[in-house]
């Protein structure tokens, strides 16, 4: 993630899978830039019933664009 426009993106795409009811993200820095993404941290909660950590997972990396390709990976299923 490079700037806010990131987050919301990143945000925004988690809000939109059906189940859905919270998404929190923390970057530590206003303005970041993170090659790897390894301090920025997503917190979701949404029914299991209606989605699962995989679909998170795959909303989140096509939120991207062609400058900003995101990367997910589940820390606690």
């Amino acid at each position: 993630m490079t700037c806010g426009g990131c987050v919301k993106d990143v945000k925004a795409a988690l809000a939109k899978v059906p189940g859905v009811s919270e998404v929190g993200l923390s970057t530590g820095k206003k303005w970041i830039v993170f090659p790897d993404y390894s301090d920025a941290r997503a917190s979701v909660t949404f029914v299991p019933q209606k989605t699962n950590v995989e679909t998170l997972i795959r909303a989140v990396e096509a939120a991207g664009n062609p400058l900003s390709k995101y990367r997910a990976l589940a820390l606690d299923k």
